[in-house]
């Protein structure tokens, strides 16, 4: 099979890619996974009530006393290394003592954080004197002010204008973060805008990324994420604008040589610690997906169950693996909106023809690590 777009084609059989100078050979496709992740998920509670939220609706719950599990977490954090801390709302004031209590346990341990972005004093104080040991903050976004507010309501305050603020903050203080913009098809009309509205605000370019609302009926197509960003992009000129796509995301590993496989996700190679319930699952937006449990000093992962995400996760069905597009193809999550499912071939194939007509903007990920799900 033949993508072209352009003047480029993209040979899925060879696994070439030709233009006007030549034909360039790309690295063949790879078995197994990336690099995973662990995911620390420290608290249930939240201060915002947010009308798509994959955890529900939670109020302020009992915070674990993550203490008591230091053996296990020193075994944790030694292992690997990517660490993100979320809940809930990490950077709640009764979370302090266990965010302090994990970056006690390794000084030159780097923590990724997944936050609204609404939080006190007493947190901009204590992220600022523990800046080294943030990789980064991930806060949402949804729109402006109004749309935000509505979308990721905290009670009668306004929740936008305090969360901008604390982004000013972070920016004096030079602790790293991201923004990204949760998009559908309610708030995907004002992106351009708010892009801006960003550019405008602050003196320099934060890091900004789209990200697509998953697993609900106004799920954008993957296609009209990845052209919203290109219009985004060019007219607002604005260089830290990325996008979280599958698909991207594939094609970049495919031209940079990094090897190109199957596989969904990161889903089989990813443990979340779920300190509220003692559960570990494999996917940090699906509950369900349990893998084990741990206890004080010690986690027991059970394989039979792990078996299963792997071959949902690699497409291990006769129709997929005899499909070329496999390897782009973002279908087989585990919570999958299936609206397009029965036309996954052509829902696959425009999305790497918007990359392909718009290389120079999407090769900027080559220097985009971060993957947030």
């Amino acid at each position: 099979m033949r993508i072209v777009a352009n003047d480029i084609a993209l040979d899925l059989e060879n696994f070439t890619i030709e233009d006007s100078g030549g034909v360039l050979n790309l690295t063949p496709p790879k078995l197994g996974f990336p690099q995973g992740r662990t995911y620390l998920k420290i608290t249930n509670s939240c201060n915002a009530q947010c009308e798509y939220c994959f955890q529900g609706t939670h109020h302020y719950t009992c915070t674990p006393n993550i203490s008591e599990y230091s053996v296990l977490l020193k075994e944790v954090l030694q292992k690997n290394h990517d660490v993100v801390i979320f809940g809930g709302e990490p950077f709640l004031k009764q979370n302090l003592r266990s965010i302090d209590f994990l970056f006690s346990l390794d000084r030159k341990k780097k923590f990724i954080f997944f936050s609204n972005g609404y939080f006190d004093d007493s947190i901009r104080i204590f992220l600022a004197q523990n800046t080294k040991q943030i990789e980064t903050i991930v806060i949402s976004l949804d729109g402006l002010e109004h749309t935000h507010n509505q979308r990721r309501p905290f009670g009668r305050k306004n929740g936008f204008s305090h969360i901008i603020s604390n982004i000013s903050y972070l920016l004096e203080q030079k602790i790293p973060f991201t923004i990204q913009i949760n998009v559908d098809l309610d708030n995907y009309h004002e992106v351009i805008e708010l892009v801006q509205f960003l550019s405008d605000c602050f003196n320099q370019e934060c890091p900004v990324l789209l990200n697509k609302v998953l697993h609900s009926g106004k799920e954008l197509s993957t296609e009209k994420l990845l052209r919203l960003f290109v219009e985004t992009k060019q007219l607002t000129n604005y260089t830290k604008l990325f996008v979280n796509s599958v698909v991207v995301d594939k094609i970049s590993d495919l031209l940079t040589e990094r090897g190109i496989s199957c596989n969904r996700c990161n889903i089989c190679n990813t443990k979340v610690y779920d300190f509220t319930n003692d559960l570990i699952y494999c996917c940090p937006q699906i509950s369900q997906s349990v893998i084990g449990a741990f206890s004080f000093e010690d986690d027991i992962i059970s394989d039979k169950a792990l078996v299963s995400y792997i071959r949902h996760s690699s497409k291990d069905n006769r129709e997929c693996q005899e499909c070329e597009l496999k390897y782009f193809c973002e279908f087989g999550c585990l919570d999958d909106n299936i609206n397009h499912r029965d036309e996954c071939q052509n829902y696959t194939i425009a999305a790497i023809q918007v990359i392909l007509e718009n290389l120079d903007l999407f090769l900027d990920f080559l220097a985009f690590t971060d993957n947030t799900e």
